[in-house]
């Protein structure tokens, strides 16, 4: 009776033992599931990140090309503007030229009667020195 009580006991150990060993293997297999599951999302997120690195180092790359391609055009249109303020400046000169021309004329043409008859010489003479001046620019 004895033996066969020990030999039950023995038996209930023993299968309480193998529930106990399997229900740590299964845990066992739930966190390496668990772990691996982690592990692989951490993959992804780091892939993610790369992708985003990626992405603003080009956005990066690509807006100091256009930063560059802008000064570009800002020096063009500085070159321009200083280009037309000279154009401006030469054009004014000539203006004036003309207009001092015209003034001499026309002083000429409403000076009295003393002067008229040496008309043709005193104007042929102003365009003279007008034609010299032009040249000379």
């Amino acid at each position: 009776m004895f033996e066969s009580l020990k030999q039950k006991i023995t038996q209930e150990a023993q299968a309480e033992a193998r529930k106990i060993i399997y229900e740590a293997e299964q845990k066992a297999k739930e966190m390496l599931r668990k772990i691996e599951l982690r592990e692989a999302i951490l993959v992804e997120r780091e892939k993610e990140a790369e992708k985003q690195k990626q992405f603003y180092k080009t956005l990066i790359e690509q807006l100091k090309s256009k930063e560059q391609e802008l000064e570009k055009k800002e020096q063009e249109l500085e070159r321009k503007q200083n280009n037309l303020k000279l154009d401006r400046e030469a054009i004014e000169k000539k203006i004036a030229r003309y207009n001092q021309l015209f003034t001499s004329i026309k002083h000429i043409l409403s000076s009295e009667k003393k002067f008229k008859y040496d008309l043709r010489g005193r104007l042929q003479k102003i365009i003279i020195d007008f034609e010299k001046r032009r040249n000379l620019e």
